[in-house]
């Protein structure tokens, strides 16, 4: 989640930034390549961690084509959620050190530390609108179509919102000057 808004951050402080813009790609594609290309490296390190634990501690997990259909729905869910920290990173460059915290906020909004149920009735109604959470129900219970088709439905709205507050914060930092000072 942190890859784009880490990535403005550090064109900004080393001065590369004008460079990343005048590309004859647009600044959202970069970023949004950016993005996929570290959740691929880091799926990979995950999965080698995993089949090394699950060696050594000899733990069987059943995945199913449903739960990685959903689990990569899901990182374009949380992509488009991280487009709206890079917009933000736009004009306010201290946002992307705020990013990492963010995300271990989403890691404990997900149910992963403590169980959802325990959460207070108002966490609980708000962790319901987060990417990570809608996934996590779609792989770890049975095949719903509509389950589904609303994580589906979640990924859209997600991208929508993320590539329309990068769009909208991306053009009136370059009406109003983008701040490069780190």
């Amino acid at each position: 989640m942190t890859v784009a808004s880490e990535s403005i951050s550090y064109e900004k402080q080393v001065g590369t930034f004008e460079q990343l813009i005048l590309k004859p790609i647009r600044l959202i594609h970069i970023l949004f390549i950016k993005s996929i290309v570290w959740g691929i490296f880091n799926f990979i390190r995950i999965m080698i961690a995993t089949v090394i634990v699950c060696f050594f501690y000899q733990i069987h997990i059943n995945l199913t084509w449903v739960s990685l259909a959903a689990l990569v729905i899901n990182f374009f869910a949380i992509v488009g959620f991280s487009m709206i920290f890079s917009g933000l990173t736009l004009k306010f460059t201290k946002i992307a050190s705020f990013v990492g915290i963010i995300q271990y906020l989403l890691l404990f909004a997900s149910g992963t530390l403590i169980s959802l149920d325990k959460m207070p009735a108002i966490l609980h109604i708000l962790t319901k609108v987060l990417p990570i959470n809608l996934g996590l129900k779609v792989s770890q219970s049975p095949f719903e179509l509509t389950t589904f088709l609303l994580l589906i439905l979640q990924m859209i709205i997600y991208m929508i919102i993320g590539i329309f507050t990068f769009t909208y914060v991306y053009n009136r930092a370059k009406k109003n000057g983008i701040n490069s000072r780190y």
